[in-house]
């Protein structure tokens, strides 16, 4: 019997446009920002801390991230 040990996929390309983009563009604009394709470059392949500072930023009112998965959470 075969198994199947590791399996890579690239989400870059078709799967970012349909499926990525209108998630970020509702964020962002429901919560008054403006949504563009920089910040969408922005976003895109970046680690979560980095691509949750650019989303808060880009609706400002004082909207802050952390990252759940930080060992520093909660201190």
């Amino acid at each position: 019997m075969l198994s199947l040990r590791l399996a890579a996929l690239n989400i870059d390309g078709v799967l970012l446009n349909d499926t990525f983009s209108p998630v970020i563009h509702q964020f962002v604009t429901s919560r008054g920002g403006t949504y563009s394709a920089a910040l969408e470059r922005s976003v895109f392949s970046q680690p979560r801390h980095i691509a949750g500072r650019r989303l808060a930023a880009a609706v400002g009112g004082g909207m802050t991230w952390s990252d759940p998965s930080s060992p520093s959470r909660g201190t």
